[in-house]
C-alpha cells in the first residue's frame, strides 16, 4: 500500500494512484515523489545500478554507516552494493512520505536477511541468516530533472548490530 503524501504547500493528501501522480509539475520539474519512488523500487529490486542511476554526478549522501559524506554517484555505487551483497530479501516500506517539488522526506521501515558476508570497519562479519529490521528517516533533494542531488538516510546503527548478535558497545 501506498503510503499518502502531502503536500508542503497545500496540506492537502496528493491524488495517490492518480495518473499524473508521477508525473511532472506544472513547470515540466520532476517530482521529488517520483524520485523517491523509483528509488524505493530500484531498491526493493536489489538493483544497484538502477540506485546509482538516480544520482547526480556531484550528490552528496550521509549515511550513520558511512564515515565520510559520498560525493559521487561512483562513490555512492561503491557503497551501497556490498550491502546487497550481504543482504537478501531486503525490502523497504514506505510508513510515511511529505513531498514537493524538488525535496522528500520519509519514514521507511527496511527488513532484510543477512545471507553474506558484511563488511565493516571493524572487519568482516559472516553470514548470519538473521532477519534485521530497521526504520529510517530519508531526506532527499533533488534537481530539476529528478536526479537525487542530496540524500541524508538517519538511523540508529546499534539495533541493527544488535539483531546480528554483534557488540554494539
Amino acid at each position: 500500500m501506498r503510503a499518502p503524501v502531502m503536500s508542503s504547500t497545500t496540506s492537502k493528501p496528493d491524488p495517490v494512484g492518480a495518473p499524473d501522480a508521477y508525473g511532472p509539475n506544472e513547470g515540466g520539474e520532476v517530482r521529488a515523489e517520483q524520485t523517491f519512488r523509483a528509488y524505493i523500487e530500484a531498491f526493493n529490486r536489489s538493483d544497484v545500478s538502477g540506485l546509482a542511476a538516480l544520482y547526480a554526478a556531484d550528490a552528496v549522501f550521509l549515511n550513520p554507516f558511512s564515515p565520510e559524506p559520498l560525493t559521487t554517484r561512483d562513490a555512492i555505487r561503491a557503497f551501497i552494493s556490498p550491502m546487497f551483497e550481504a543482504y537478501s530479501d531486503m525490502t523497504a516500506e514506505v510508513d510515511e512520505l511529505l513531498a514537493d517539488a524538488d525535496r522528500a522526506a520519509a519514514r521507511l521501515t527496511i527488513r532484510a536477511r543477512h545471507t553474506g558476508e558484511l563488511r565493516r570497519p571493524g572487519g568482516a562479519v559472516a553470514a548470519t541468516g538473521r532477519t534485521v529490521e530497521m526504520r529510517t528517516a530519508e531526506f532527499l533533494r533533488v534537481e530539476p530533472g529528478g536526479l537525487i542531488v542530496g540524500h541524508e538516510r538517519i538511523f540508529d546503527t546499534s539495533p541493527v548490530l544488535a539483531q546480528l548478535g554483534l557488540d554494539t558497545g
